[in-house]
């Protein structure tokens, strides 16, 4: 009887210690399998925001065609600024609108509204100040280049040759203009549309023929 109650308590310790073997080996299990969730997600986490800071220093969340217009602008009215530059002034301006307005209308819809308009009507505006100076420059100083290009053509230099003599060293805005045309010309565009397109963004209707 005796012998039989021992076999039977040896038995129930050894199935008390097999039990606590499988819980500890099923708990290394899970905690393995949790540090590789917790190293995946944290991988991918750092990505995710590496990504985010790249396409924020970037500006990648810009559209491509607000990018293009903006480019385009800054090209126009010579501007040293950078893209990258004014769309962080851009942003920057935004908020402090969205802030200030809300507080004086006493809504942040509002606020955010009228922000939203008023930065890239801001830029405009400036952008469209600048360039009316830039024609009014042009069309002042257009009469020298036509007296140049005369004297330059009599002298037997070729169009574009006396263009780009006229441009070489000068720095106004007539100048500016007829270095760029000279570029383009250099690439494979037509004199006369190379010409063309100063009358059109200078909106001069003397160069146009």
């Amino acid at each position: 009887m005796l012998f039989r109650s021992s076999v039977v308590v040896f038995v129930l310790v050894l199935m008390l210690l097999i039990n606590l073997r499988d819980r500890a080996n099923t708990r290394k299990q899970y905690s393995a399998r949790l540090r590789v969730l917790q190293d995946y997600t944290t991988r991918n986490l750092q990505k995710t925001m590496g990504r985010l800071r790249s396409n924020f220093v970037k500006y990648a969340f810009v559209p491509s065609r607000v990018e293009g217009w903006i480019k385009n602008k800054l090209d126009l009215i010579h501007s040293s600024w950078k893209y990258e530059s004014v769309i962080r002034l851009m942003i920057l301006s935004w908020i402090f609108l969205i802030f200030t307005l809300s507080f004086v209308l006493g809504s942040m819809v509002l606020g955010l509204v009228f922000a939203s308009a008023l930065v890239p009507l801001s830029f405009k505006f400036i952008v469209s100040s600048i360039m009316d100076k830039q024609r009014q420059s042009f069309a002042n100083e257009l009469p020298d280049l036509l007296n140049i290009l005369a004297s330059a053509l009599r002298s037997g230099l070729s169009l574009p040759q006396g263009l780009e003599a006229y441009s070489s060293d000068a720095e106004s805005e007539v100048a500016r203009q007829i270095r760029r045309a000279v570029a383009e010309i250099k690439v494979g565009t037509a004199v006369d549309d190379a010409l063309m397109g100063v009358a059109e963004r200078m909106e001069n209707e003397d160069l146009r023929w």
